[in-house]
């Protein structure tokens, strides 16, 4: 079923967005894994309609991360690309290990968003 890895995938997402915020080694603009406040509330906020689309409807939680990870695929080719000193777009602070991250996601949902429903078959009736 594709509800719960992408349940803890968009918590993940949202979770890292929320860290970003504090004073920590890992993510911000002194960790190793560089944001800056627009990269973080853009965590958040796609997190949190990550969540809102799994939470939502079974039925959509694939179409929401089958979306999610095609954007932060993007991203991540976009950052490896076309990132100068760090910035993507002029807009977020992304290194390379921020467009790795984005790939790794961006690829974990859409494969958990690709899993095909187990449908068992009907018990016998006696």
């Amino acid at each position: 079923m594709t509800k719960k890895p992408n349940l803890i995938l968009a918590a993940f997402l949202f979770f890292l967005g929320l860290v970003g915020f504090l004073p920590n080694p890992v993510v911000g603009n002194s960790g190793f894994l560089k944001t800056d406040t627009f990269h973080n509330f853009l965590h958040i906020l796609l997190g949190l309609l990550l969540l809102t689309g799994v939470l939502w409807k079974s039925k959509s939680a694939g179409l929401f991360g089958k979306l999610g990870g095609a954007f932060l695929v993007f991203l991540s080719v976009a950052g490896f690309l076309f990132a100068k000193n760090e910035k993507l777009f002029g807009l977020l602070t992304a290194n390379v290990l921020v467009n790795w991250l984005h790939l790794i996601l961006g690829i974990a949902f859409f494969a958990a968003s690709s899993e095909k429903e187990k449908i068992s078959p009907p018990a016998p009736t006696v």
